[in-house]
């Protein structure tokens, strides 16, 4: 294959591509965020939007790896289409990643523990009587096991009720179903 013809391939495959990731965000995603259905699938499996994307990719890589080690005979679409969903799935995993990190930047910038100072997690929360957020450390040599406060709506749960949102922190029930876990 000449250089040429392979640009010509790669120009006709990202086409292809990007017209599946629309197809599949039509399909899968809810409103503006591509990436809802892999948050709420992360939740399900309690694993990162990353490590989520990684196991629903590797179905179609360990796919590939078959259709390679065999005999048999596969078409042009069969190989088009487990490469193509490969490729969208890397994308995917570019975008989970990128959103990883843009929620950990803006978790440093904005949840710093008003005691220790020191970064928290998105396990910071507020607490009645102390002004900003505080790290769960915190919380627990302060003593304040017993029940939470929501960071969206202020309202007192107990620790049975907690949520944890992706980027809010702790929430109550009925945050947590608004806000679609972020």
């Amino acid at each position: 294959m000449t250089n040429q013809e392979f640009e010509q391939l790669m120009q006709k495959q990202f086409e292809e591509i990007i017209n599946l990731a629309k197809k599949k965000g039509k399909e899968y995603a809810k409103g503006e965020d591509r990436l809802s259905n892999l948050k709420d699938t992360a939740e399900l499996e309690k694993v990162s939007v990353p490590v989520s994307i990684f196991s629903k990719m590797s179905k179609h890589i360990i796919s590939l790896r078959d259709m390679i080690g065999t005999e048999e005979s596969y078409t042009e679409t069969q190989w088009d289409e487990k490469i193509d969903d490969i490729i969208v799935y890397c994308m995917l995993m570019k975008a989970g990643l990128k959103e990883e990190r843009r929620i950990k930047k803006v978790q440093k910038e904005e949840y710093k523990c008003a005691i220790c100072g020191q970064h928290t997690s998105y396990f910071a929360e507020k607490v009645p009587g102390i002004d900003g957020m505080i790290c769960i450390k915190c919380r627990k040599e302060l003593k304040l096991e017993k029940g939470y406060t929501c960071n969206l709506c202020g309202k007192e749960i107990k620790a049975e009720e907690m949520r944890n949102g992706y980027l809010a922190g702790v929430l109550c029930p009925a945050c947590w179903v608004k806000n679609n876990n972020f």
